[in-house]
């Protein structure tokens, strides 16, 4: 959970909702794509294991695209795998 949707439960240890990298809101859409630090995570995912990365947007992880993203370099893996892998990293 993000620091905001802690803060929204009353969560005390929630820190106001702050982002620790970076000090802005953090909110879902700030934890997976806007802080600064994650476009590189995202750029390097997508460079290894998408056929086409330039192609990966933040609307590929809440809507269902019509023409989903391609895994390269992962015999058997789907998008999503190689996504929910990206976002346990991203939270651990």
């Amino acid at each position: 959970p993000t620091r905001s949707r802690l803060q929204g439960l009353n969560i005390q240890f929630a820190l106001g909702g702050w982002c620790p990298i970076c000090g802005e809101v953090e909110t879902d859409r700030h934890f997976v794509w806007d802080c600064p630090v994650k476009p590189t995570v995202w750029c390097t995912m997508a460079s290894r294991f998408l056929a086409q990365p330039s192609l990966l947007s933040y609307d590929h992880f809440w809507i269902n695209p019509v023409n989903k993203l391609q895994v390269s370099g992962i015999q058997g893996a789907s998008f999503e795998v190689v996504v929910a892998c990206t976002f346990l990293a991203i939270w651990q």
